[in-house]
């Protein structure tokens, strides 16, 4: 009921015709949609953003560990990890000697 009589004043204090009223009260609300579309268009553009950063990743290498059958054989892994600069390195694959 307050907010009726606050308006009500509003009204008679302003002199302004209903439709005067609530053209002026309804300004913050068009001031909050209008940064609403805006914030509403920048989160589309940044998810945009992320999925084609998604999309521009691709595979250039699976590296797996060595199976047991591999180990068994004495094979070495032929590539190389380094967690601190996110390199794989390729070696190569090598047998180990026989007698070692």
């Amino acid at each position: 009921m307050e907010g009726a009589t606050q308006r009500s004043a509003l009204h008679n204090e302003a002199g302004q015709s209903g439709d005067a009223y609530y053209q002026y009260a309804s300004q913050p609300f068009l001031w909050f949609q209008a940064r609403y579309l805006e914030e509403a268009a920048q989160r589309r553009a940044l998810h945009n953003q992320l999925v084609d950063l998604k999309g521009a990743i691709r595979v250039f290498c699976r590296v797996r560990p060595l199976l047991a059958r591999e180990r068994a054989a004495k094979l070495e892994a032929a590539t190389s990890c380094n967690l601190l600069n996110n390199t794989i390195t390729v070696t190569g694959i090598r047998y180990a000697a026989a007698g070692a």
